[in-house]
């Protein structure tokens, strides 16, 4: 049906199966009123060689008659020209599966990411929280920088705070949900969770795959930033 040339605007053009756009309807009607959130689930997505963060798309705060389209819109992504091309620098062949997730929309009041462990060093006694104001897409989009939290031996400590979205107590309990769902799946995990009120939801869990096999000691290293412009990738790496 799709080639090697087909693009994203090829995909979302073409309607979706009524058969499809039937059991769309029935889920949505399990779901409840919405709004609701479509989320891209590529197959080849978090791997250990390969990422592919921030190349798929997600639609927030859809109302149940727009599923659809959210739904094709999702597909149509793995489709993209930065898709292709990141398969091809990876040395991947062929065409990106791409799999799509309707959630029940949190009215978050606060969110983002928790790693059951510190991604960096691979210190596994130490989890890192990171929180903004409302939902996560505020950091996606590029509109504010992330408070960072340590948490270790269930004390918090904040690194930097510049939204103040959680306290200590919520970032310990944070903590707490990542390290569950890693005695759960059995390996350290990199979640997304949202807060709303006073319950706190996973979102989605994911393996980290990229760990050192034992903690790295940090070696201080005097710099000197040289001249210039500088641009941070503030989305997924908020920290030098």
């Amino acid at each position: 049906m799709w080639g090697a040339n087909t693009g994203s605007a090829d995909v979302e053009a073409i309607p979706l199966p009524a058969d499809l756009i039937a059991e769309l309807s029935a889920a949505i009607e399990r779901l409840g009123p919405g709004p609701f959130a479509v989320r891209s689930s590529g197959v080849d997505e978090d791997l250990p060689d390969a990422s592919y963060a921030g190349q798929y798309e997600t639609v927030l705060n859809v109302a149940g008659e727009d599923v659809p389209d959210a739904v094709r819109h999702c597909l149509a992504s793995a489709f993209s020209h930065r898709v292709k091309a990141y398969r091809q620098s990876s040395g991947n062949t062929g065409q990106a599966a791409m799999a799509v997730l309707i959630l029940p929309m949190v009215k978050a009041d606060a969110a983002w990411v928790a790693f059951s462990v510190d991604p960096i060093s691979g210190d596994r006694g130490t989890a890192v929280v990171n929180a903004v104001r409302g939902l996560g897409e505020r950091l996606v989009s590029g509109y504010t920088s992330p408070d960072d939290w340590v948490v270790r031996g269930g004390q918090a400590r904040p690194r930097a705070e510049p939204e103040r979205a959680i306290d200590a107590a919520m970032a310990t309990r944070v903590a707490g949900l990542a390290r569950r769902v890693e005695r759960y799946r059995g390996t350290p995990q990199d979640i997304e969770w949202a807060l709303a009120g006073n319950d706190l939801v996973l979102l989605q869990a994911r393996p980290i795959t990229s760990l050192p096999d034992q903690p790295v000691e940090p070696v201080p290293v005097p710099v000197e930033v040289p001249p210039g412009f500088w641009e941070r990738e503030a989305s997924h790496a908020p920290k030098p």
